[in-house]
């Protein structure tokens, strides 16, 4: 099985590069993508699933680093087991280059099954792969849209309903002459403490690069092309385990 592509983001190569090294960034993207965990300096864990009808096949998946020279390219080599249903392996490789209008990235994987896996047409697991692919640069694109575009936060700062009634009031407070007593300014702290603009601020930090440097070099994300095979494979698992 290979998996080639080219995409076009809308943004600088160094943001770019960013973004694919964020887990919170690509979990997000990424369908079936459960967890991403450090297994060493250059060696990582994933768990990915794919739904297929009422079955969702779980593939644990390791990688290790081979080469990385940032923000232009990385080589890896991976390897993925599906129980019963059979296992994955093979190396992949990105480009990032400046290009107009943002940055080209070009990605390559080659890949091997075995087991159950095997019996299933090259067609059918290269076409999953495919989709795989196409829904996470579409997700992976909106990460980069113009506030405007993007979907609106999460409601959290909604749950605190009485907060908000005050909240007016506290706005309204520092045109008011700094006389206030103690007492009153000790009383209107607590509502304070809940306002709605922090929540949405941590998702888009990895992108704007205000992450810490050591939190982006911590997990180098081109394992989502071990995601598109290992994805791939999970759903082809399913139909196999189903039929």
């Amino acid at each position: 099985m290979e998996i080639t592509g080219t995409q076009l983001i809308a943004a600088p190569r160094a943001d770019v590069w960013k973004a694919l090294n964020d887990p919170d960034t690509l979990k997000r993207c990424l369908p079936g993508c459960e967890s991403v965990e450090q297994d060493g300096p250059d060696a990582f864990k994933i768990i990915i699933t794919a739904a297929v009808g009422p079955l969702r096949p779980r593939f644990n998946g390791s990688l290790r680093l081979t080469e990385a020279v940032p923000p232009a390219s990385c080589v890896m080599v991976f390897e993925g087991q599906g129980g019963a249903l059979g296992f994955g392996k093979g190396s992949a490789s990105v480009e990032l280059k400046d290009a107009d209008g943002g940055t080209e990235l070009s990605y390559a994987a080659q890949a091997q099954v075995g087991g159950k896996l095997a019996q299933v047409g090259a067609r059918l697991i290269d076409s999953v792969a495919k989709k795989i692919s196409d829904d996470f640069f579409k997700a992976f694109r909106k990460q980069f849209a113009p506030e405007a575009e993007k979907p609106a936060p999460p409601a959290l700062s909604k749950a605190p309903a009485p907060s908000e009634a005050s909240a007016p009031s506290e706005a309204s407070a520092p045109s008011a002459p700094p006389e206030a007593p103690p007492v009153a300014s000790q009383t209107r702290t607590a509502p304070v403490v809940v306002p709605s603009a922090p929540v949405a601020g941590p998702p888009a930090s990895p992108l704007t690069g205000t992450a810490p440097p050591e939190a982006t070099a911590r997990v180098p994300a081109w394992w989502l092309l071990v995601a598109f095979a290992l994805g791939a494979a999970a759903t082809v698992a399913g139909v196999v385990a189903g039929g």
